[in-house]
């Protein structure tokens, strides 16, 4: 199922708040209970208790540098097109490793986001990279704002890292500022999924 998230009326799934919402994790999960398969960070491992207390907060620009290790981050809550388009992208830049899900693959609970399906497929540990999906069609509505579902997996492990997310229609220049695109569900405690 694809939402295409809806303005004014509050639904289940609701963007009322700019910005992105993110939490501060103090691992970096690599393994996957009973599989031989390994993507890092996973997002299986990124259980609520394994929050850092009090780290949490919005950005509407996802440009970091981290100097503690093991660290993952987390993003999470819509971006909205200014134009519809068959020929949207994203791109991270990372060290070590990130995922970005997009629209129907990026509504899951963090913890049940499948790296296989994500748009960009940034993961392992590394020295900084830049890794940009295939094109991304993505509507938007004169009558209404249509919103989609959005998800970032960073994580850092060992020593310092960074994370970059990056986005462009048509080719056109690759931009960081996401204030007139990223929002979130104020009342989710990780911006998007029903508590």
């Amino acid at each position: 199922m694809s939402y295409k998230f809806m303005m004014p009326s509050p639904p289940t799934y609701y963007a009322n708040s700019s910005g992105l919402k993110f939490r501060k994790f103090n691992i970096y999960p690599v393994s996957v209970p009973g599989s031989d398969v390994t993507p890092s960070p996973n997002p299986y491992g990124l259980s609520g208790s394994a929050w850092t207390t009090g780290v949490s907060g919005v950005t509407s620009s996802v440009d970091i540098n981290v100097s503690d290790a093991p660290e993952s981050y987390v993003y999470r809550g819509y971006f909205k097109p200014d134009q519809t388009s068959a020929s949207w992208q994203f791109r991270t830049t990372s060290n070590d490793g990130s995922w970005l899900w997009v629209d129907t693959t990026a509504e899951s609970e963090t913890t049940a986001l499948v790296t296989a399906n994500a748009a960009v497929k940034n993961g392992g540990q590394h020295t900084a990279q830049t890794v940009a999906s295939s094109n991304i069609v993505l509507s938007q509505s004169a009558e209404d704002d249509l919103y989609y579902a959005i998800a970032l997996v960073f994580g850092n492990q060992p020593g310092a890292g960074s994370i970059k997310l990056e986005f462009r229609r048509d080719a056109g220049t690759w931009q960081q500022d996401g204030a007139e695109f990223y929002f979130h569900d104020s009342r989710r405690s990780d911006g998007f999924n029903p508590d």
